[in-house]
């Protein structure tokens, strides 16, 4: 069995592995792993008392599972890790890709015996390195080692290629990043829009050739550690629409909520932000778009309450179009609903999925619903004024940066330049 071993793991660093544990680690599991098995916490939670055999059954189910489930977007030598889509969109948004360049999703192939026997010794080697605590850590741990296992086989006899990863570091990004540092090549960060600087991150800044970032904070610390770094592709908003007096649809842009919270946590929350979105507002309608993964949970959770609010499973730009303005919990779409120009009021009781990974809801950019419980003329005066720019303008960056397009193109485009590949200065 020794013979199909061709890796020396031994000699990795894992470097992705050590910023998936000092990034969100196991606190905010469900931010870091996209995949088939990560929400069984039962199933993780009795193989990882079983120990090294339990870890053994657990790869071979997650074999089973993914195989050839795990989609690769690549443009020619360059690999993008970015579940949510937000780097295509930008690089569309800022028309560096389009007809000349589009991205090939490849299936991610892999021997099954060989990648759960390498796996299987990358966990044995990596446990001793990592405390595991709770099955949370339990299931980041294995998952990384099921990723770099399939990875690494996917690109042994591709020597030269690059890698952009966005900067919610998942198991299967974090994964792929230890793998192309195993071999020697080129690893950019890209930061979306809003997202706050993470200790994990900085602190392993050296892992990263290029780093993009989306905010003046992000910005300042790394030139705290000597860095120069690019800005994201700027974001652009459409004037504000103000609120009129008659308000017919207030939308509810919901967070996912799997995993933390019961039936119950879940209903009261959604129905007591809707009762005070009514009192408020006496909106004729409003619309709940739960998070994609949820639609149907949430259409049959809600199902009595139809007199109250309708479930919302349209493109997000749907539900732009069709909302007087939002409120929201935690989540990414409430930046493109403000690059619409939608007013957006965060809504705390709503949102359990890690809050702080945006800047623009811990900075207080968004008035509140239940703390300022704002009215109409609030409303308007507070989004058509210069402190909700500046801060605005802090959070989120809203300058073009020529330099930002300059490297992504060149990324993408095969044609990186020594001097653009190693842009550290120590």
């Amino acid at each position: 069995m020794e013979g199909i071993v061709k890796m020396n793991h031994k000699n990795s660093l894992h470097e992705g592995f050590k910023i998936l544990f000092e990034t969100k680690g196991a606190t905010y599991v469900e931010k870091n792993s996209a995949w088939y098995l990560y929400r069984r916490k039962l199933l993780y939670q009795t193989f990882w008392k079983i120990g090294r055999f339990g870890n053994l059954i657990l790869l071979l189910l997650i074999t089973i599972k993914r195989k050839n489930s795990v989609i690769i977007d690549k443009y020619n030598n360059t690999y993008v890790v970015d579940c949510k889509n937000n780097i295509n969109r930008d690089l569309n948004k800022a028309k560096l890709i389009g007809d000349d360049i589009i991205f090939q999703s490849i299936h991610l192939k892999f021997n099954s015996r060989k990648t759960i026997f390498n796996a299987f010794k990358i966990s044995i080697q990596l446990y001793k390195r990592q405390k595991i605590t709770c099955t949370e850590d339990f299931s980041l741990f294995i998952d990384y080692c099921w990723f770099y296992s399939a990875i690494f086989s996917f690109l042994e006899k591709q020597k030269k290629f690059s890698l952009i990863v966005a900067k919610d570091i998942s198991p299967y990004s974090a994964a792929f990043v230890t793998a192309a540092r195993d071999k020697q090549n080129l690893v950019s960060i890209y930061s979306c829009q809003g997202m706050v600087s993470e200790p994990g991150i900085l602190r392993n800044h050296n892992v990263f050739e290029n780093i993009f970032v989306a905010s003046k904070e992000e910005e300042s610390n790394y030139k705290k550690l000597g860095r120069r770094i690019n800005f994201s592709i700027s974001t652009t908003f459409n004037e504000i629409k103000l609120i009129d007096a008659k308000i017919k649809v207030v939308g509810v842009l919901l967070s996912s909520n799997e995993t933390n919270w019961d039936y119950s946590t879940t209903m009261t929350r959604i129905c007591e932000c809707v009762n005070k979105i009514h009192l408020l507002y006496k909106p004729d309608i409003v619309m709940v778009r739960p998070h994609p993964n949820e639609v149907d949970k949430m259409r049959n959770l809600f199902s009595p309450f139809k007199n109250i609010f309708i479930i919302h499973d349209g493109s997000l730009n749907e539900f732009i179009d069709t909302v007087d303005f939002t409120i929201c919990g935690g989540t990414s779409s409430a930046i493109q609903v403000l690059e619409a120009g939608k007013i957006v009021l965060y809504c705390s009781q709503i949102d359990c999925y890690y809050p702080n990974t945006y800047e623009i809801f811990v900075s207080h950019t968004l008035l509140d619903l239940n703390h300022d419980s704002p009215d109409e003329e609030k409303i308007n005066y507070y989004y058509k004024s210069q402190e909700f720019l500046k801060k605005l303008n802090t959070v989120i960056c809203i300058h073009d940066d020529d330099s930002c397009k300059t490297v992504l193109r060149n990324i993408f485009l095969d044609e990186v330049k020594k001097s653009i590949m190693y842009n550290i200065d120590y």
